[in-house]
């Protein structure tokens, strides 16, 4: 059948900064579940045109065409969710195999069509039909998120189910978290172990000292630390080896003053190693020192609890289900791993895993990763795979999804120095919040530049490079009944800070809100269709409320534009604009209100700003010509009609309510002219 869907186009939904109400389908829908996936509507006739959500669950990838023929570019990755809109009838088909699986158009449409899952959506507009029940049976319900009240920044909600009734739902606001920022660490030589860790091949015994072993195996020297205190340690040369912290009795202060480690460990192992239930791992750069701290180590696979399997990667500095780990200093840091992380830092948990199911466990939102004072910090993970990547048109079977350059299974936060990072996966990760202060980051190449289920920004200069999402706020493992997309959970915030985001999937992502109140923001979007430069959920809002945004993409393909209730936005549509050209938005006396300079072929451009007023037109001028006129105003809702600047659609209505945009809506969203 022709295909009929579009990722996050308009149709259904409203936008709700704070709590209001919901107008939904006048029909029950259905809900299936796989082992490898859920889909929010399943096969069945509704009344008018409906968004179903696949989401993945961890360990597999999906691929889906609505023309039944299947390529390897249309895929889904584990953990993430792909909203379709069905206008007409249509035949939505899935395949879902392992992530590891490789996938080749002849496997996809051939070998593995025993896989294949067929949704038949049929659209009957004012009928009365109810939908049919899912051809499939749930195997597992997904719960619904409440938070308690100890996590940060969260709001308790209620979730909408389908009704006639209008559903009540508190959102998540901008998060104003705590910037105050964490005294320099330092360290006292009169107390500490000063050790020089040297070759195997100078060791034929055991070498003590108080809290301290260092002993060779295997032509690699080991460093196991047992007692808390300082120690001071470098290295007489580049050699094979690693540092152990095993300590249970209170904080190690490991000051690295010339350290020059190689490890060749496998599987879930560490040049610099935080054993599990060690106490807190305090590393301090020492000044003027630099240290290089090499992993080459390969993936080992292990049989989980529940039967499956999973492969565990080396990082170069790796914490176990400790308490902390912070890094900090004056000195320089580089860390290079061939098939893992850069520094990760696992679940503060000694007994096991936290549950993210639901997000609820205030364990979860700790901060077990801090990076302060102003360190250098350089690493690599990667980079072949990075290249693979790109080079494959983003295909995601090019490449690994585990070698992040910081990373966290809780929170973590930074609060300065100069970090240069070079991913395969993210460059900067947290499970739960990801919390920037202060500092320079340059993630020169990623999939997903900075990730968080919650992400805010407090300050800094970031530059983040991406083939896929710039800014991303999600979290596959997180779960409910809005099947990844939740405005009480997940949530961008941007207060302060100098940003520049380039990436070739969505520039600022939320499976939830986001919103801007200081700072300046550059979005440089993708370059082919199927991503925007700002996307939020379908109920999120976009609301800037003070700094400045600029955005821009090839073209207006799932073009997501700020919110009413802050500042206005003007967006311009052009012909392709080349990179390098400087573009001046103006208002109608001449006056300049903004600029930027292209970094990509560009067709779609948006500016938002105080100085930028409701109604008013504007011109954008490329040198001293004129390409495109617009006038200044706000999307109507998250996804709402309209939502594709570049025209207008009118208001209308939808079973259950008016849809803003219309008769005493928001008003329709701003009007580009194409010059």
């Amino acid at each position: 059948m022709k295909e009929s869907v579009k990722k996050k186009a308009a149709v259904l939904t409203v936008l709700v900064l704070v709590a209001g109400s919901i107008p939904v389908q006048t029909t029950v829908t259905s809900e299936a579940a796989t082992k490898a996936y859920t889909i929010s509507k399943g096969t069945g006739i509704y009344k008018t045109a409906i968004q179903t959500r696949i989401k993945v669950k961890k360990g597999y990838k999906v691929y889906y065409t609505t023309n039944g023929t299947f390529t390897t570019k249309k895929v889904i990755k584990s953990g993430k969710t792909k909203t379709f809109t069905v206008k007409k009838s249509t035949n939505l088909e899935v395949i879902a195999v392992k992530k590891t699986a490789k996938a080749t158009k002849k496997k996809l449409n051939k070998t593995w069509k025993s896989k294949i899952k067929t949704y038949e959506i049929t659209i009957e507009k004012n009928s009365s039909t109810t939908p049919a029940t899912s051809t499939d049976t749930p195997t597992e319900t997904m719960p619904v998120i409440e938070f308690p009240s100890e996590s940060p920044g969260a709001t308790p909600t209620g979730t909408p189910t389908a009704t006639t009734a209008p559903v009540n739902i508190s959102g998540l606001g901008a998060i104003a978290s705590d910037t105050t920022k964490p005294a320099a660490l330092t360290y006292s030589t009169a107390s500490a172990q000063t050790i020089t860790m040297k070759a195997a091949s100078n060791y034929t015994s055991a070498e003590e000292g108080s809290g301290y072993k260092i002993e060779a195996s295997d032509n690699s020297t080991v460093l196991t630390i047992s007692s808390s205190g300082t120690y001071i340690v470098s290295t007489d040369g580049t050699i094979s080896g690693q540092i152990i912290n095993k300590a249970t009795d209170g904080e190690v202060k490991l000051v690295l003053n010339g350290v020059n480690l190689t490890n060749a460990l496998d599987g879930d192992e560490g040049a610099i190693l935080g054993k599990k239930s060690s106490s807190p791992l305090t590393i301090i750069l020492a000044s003027g020192k630099t240290n290089t701290i090499t992993t080459t180590g390969a993936g080992e696979t292990v049989t989980e609890d529940d039967g499956t399997t999973d492969t565990d990667y080396p990082a170069c500095i790796l914490v176990k289900k400790a308490s902390s780990l912070t890094i900090g200093g004056t000195g320089t840091l580089n860390l290079t791993s061939t098939n893992g992380s850069g520094i990760k830092v696992k679940y503060n948990d000694t007994e096991g895993d936290i549950s993210t199911s639901s997000a609820t466990d205030s364990k979860f939102w700790e901060t077990t990763l801090t990076i302060q004072d102003s360190p250098t910090i350089n690493i690599t993970c990667n980079a072949a795979d990075e290249a693979a990547y790109q080079k494959n048109n983003y295909n995601t079977d090019s490449y690994d999804a585990h070698q992040d350059a910081i990373s966290s299974k809780n929170s973590l936060a930074i609060y300065g120095g100069t970090l240069n990072l070079a991913a395969g996966d993210d460059g900067i990760h947290a499970e739960a919040l990801s919390h920037i202060v202060g500092g320079t980051i340059n993630v020169t190449s990623s999939t997903e530049a900075l990730e968080g289920a919650r992400v805010v920004i407090d300050g800094g200069t970031l530059d983040l490079k991406a083939y896929d999402d710039g800014i991303n706020a999600a979290n596959g493992d997180i779960t409910s009944d809005t099947n990844g997309e939740d405005v009480s959970i997940f949530n961008i915030t941007i207060n302060a800070g100098t940003i520049s985001v380039n990436s070739e999937g969505d520039g600022i992502d939320s499976n939830g809100n986001a919103f801007i109140t200081g700072g300046t923001v550059r979005v440089y979007g993708p370059s082919q269709g199927g991503n925007g430069a700002l996307d939020v959920a379908d109920r999120g809002a976009l609301l800037v409320t003070g700094g400045e945004l600029v955005a821009t993409a090839a073209s207006s393909d799932m073009a997501v534009v700020p919110s009413s209730g802050g500042c206005a936005s003007v967006v311009f549509t052009t012909n392709s604009i080349s990179s390098g050209q400087t573009l001046t938005v103006k208002d109608s006396s001449g006056s300049t209100v903004g600029s930027l300079t292209t970094v990509k072929t560009t067709g779609w451009i948006l500016y938002c700003s105080a100085s930028v007023k409701e109604n008013e037109s504007y011109t954008l001028y490329n040198g001293s010509n004129q390409v495109a006129t617009a006038t200044a105003g706000y999307q109507s809702g998250a996804m709402g009609p309209g939502g594709m600047p570049g025209g207008t659609m009118p208001g209308g209505t939808m079973p259950g309510g008016t849809m803003p945009g219309g008769p005493g809506g928001a008003g329709a969203p701003p009007t580009g002219i194409n010059g």
